[in-house]
């Protein structure tokens, strides 16, 4: 949002923008000072990942009627060695979260953080051939390089941070970690990419 004076200029009429332009043109510490206060305002405000929150929510609240009854099976694959870093921590947690929601999830790591060992199946990090799933979820670009052909999976999920250096060529979805508030977030995303949408309705009409 633009604060007049603070981060931006508003005009309205002809003689508003010629004023307008004419205190930008005359001083370029006014027009640094404006740049830098409406980047400021932008990255605190307006980015994916501050508006995320805000647009799966709106996203949750209208998909939760159709996809509140779906259940996934997941193979989740954190590595073995330090590849992924936090983010293979954080997808074992996730990995949990959405075993205690009621998806059947697969957890290939070596170990599994507290919480989710109830609700995950463990599995050797290394255990090959994956067992068929509705999705794979991985934490970095060499397992999702590995799995990419696999045609056990229906969709491969890279949750990464930004744009991870050769993740670009690879035939898998990427998912911005900064974006996943909590494991409701992921399984809203999950449900809305691996099951088609179709309202109660049409279905009720295409069994007929």
């Amino acid at each position: 949002m633009i604060e007049p004076g603070i981060n931006g200029l508003l005009a309205r009429s002809p003689d508003e923008w010629q004023a307008a332009l004419g205190e930008l043109i005359g001083s370029s510490d006014r027009r640094s000072a404006l740049g830098q206060a409406a980047h400021e305002t932008a990255m605190r405000a307006h980015t994916t990942g501050t508006s995320a929150r805000v647009l799966y929510g709106a996203l949750g609240r209208v998909t939760a009627r159709i996809v509140g009854e779906r259940r996934l099976s997941l193979n989740v694959l954190v590595g073995s060695g330090p590849q992924g870093g936090s983010n293979a921590r954080e997808l074992s947690k996730l990995a949990g979260q959405l075993g205690w929601r009621g998806h059947r999830v697969r957890l290939f790591a070596d170990t599994a953080p507290g919480e989710a060992r109830a609700s995950v199946e463990l599995c050797k990090p290394t255990a090959q051939p994956l067992p068929p799933a509705d999705a794979t979820l991985v934490a970095d670009v060499e397992t999702a390089r590995a799995i990419a052909a696999d045609p056990r999976s229906m969709f491969t999920f890279l949750l990464a941070d930004g744009s991870p250096e050769g993740a670009d060529d690879l035939p898998v979805q990427r998912i911005d970690a900064d974006s996943i508030v909590d494991s409701a977030t992921l399984e809203r995303l999950l449900l809305d990419l691996c099951f088609a949408r179709l309202d109660p309705a049409q279905e009720d009409g295409n069994r007929e």
